[in-house]
């Protein structure tokens, strides 16, 4: 009868039951919790934040967190606003993340998820402004980025080229990004290449999460890289 239940669970519902712990890699904040625990998270740059929905969890799961959130299209950062403004930990700026600062014109898509600094055909443009995490950081003397997050349609490597002094410093602990096991020149980042910008600069694998599968294929996933030294990391605010 138990047996059965949990079938109706997983076929009709998509929940599973796990007798005691949760398999590694199906909860990446569980999994953060024995790696370094989760208020050790001071300081997370969530980067194409959109409305907030990665926000919102990261105030709930990093309770002692400044999170700075990055949206840079107009309609979508006025509801990014909106739906985080009764979060006190959470601070919204209309702002893309790139190589360096400067202005430049980002497709809009339908589907406000998908608006990328990628050349691609939009059904229109829009012009915003584009910072580094070096400069953002430096700006607000931000000394150690706890948990980075970068979702940018495959803009994911200019982010990190922004990012190569606080990269090289070892002043990230956790990237979480967006990639696809598929070869250069996808829709998103290749896994391949996004391990071996990051291995020599001292980061390693620590798991794969959020796997995204169509047509009995897998399409995209979010790996998570962290600090070798991740265990003796020092913060800032």
């Amino acid at each position: 009868m138990k047996s059965l239940i949990q079938r109706l669970l997983k076929n009709r519902l998509g929940l599973r039951i796990y007798r005691g712990s949760v398999p590694f890699g199906t909860d990446l904040f569980a999994d953060l919790e024995k790696l370094a625990g989760l208020r050790s998270i001071k300081t997370v740059l969530d980067v194409g934040a959109n409305i907030g929905q990665s926000a919102l969890r990261y105030a709930e799961h990093f309770p002692e967190a400044s999170i700075h959130s990055f949206e840079p299209v107009e309609a979508t950062f006025g509801k990014l606003v909106r739906n985080t403004k009764e979060v006190s930990n959470i601070r919204a700026h209309k702002l893309a993340m790139g190589a360096e600062s400067g202005r430049a014109l980002i497709s809009l898509q339908p589907n406000s998820q998908h608006n990328s600094l990628l050349p691609k055909d939009a059904d229109s443009l829009e012009e915003i402004e584009v910072t580094s995490i070096d400069e953002f950081c430096g700006k607000l003397g931000i000394k150690m980025v706890d948990f980075l997050k970068i979702d940018t349609e495959g803009f994911e490597f200019e982010v990190l080229r922004g990012a190569q002094g606080m990269l090289s410093g070892h002043r990230i602990r956790i990237l979480q990004l967006e990639a696809e096991p598929g070869r250069t020149g996808g829709h998103f980042a290749n896994m391949g290449d996004l391990a071996d910008y990051l291995s020599p600069l001292g980061y390693r694998l620590f798991g794969i999460f959020d796997q995204y599968c169509e047509r009995g294929g897998l399409l995209y996933f979010n790996p998570v890289f962290v600090i070798e030294n991740i265990a003796h990391g020092s913060h800032g605010a």
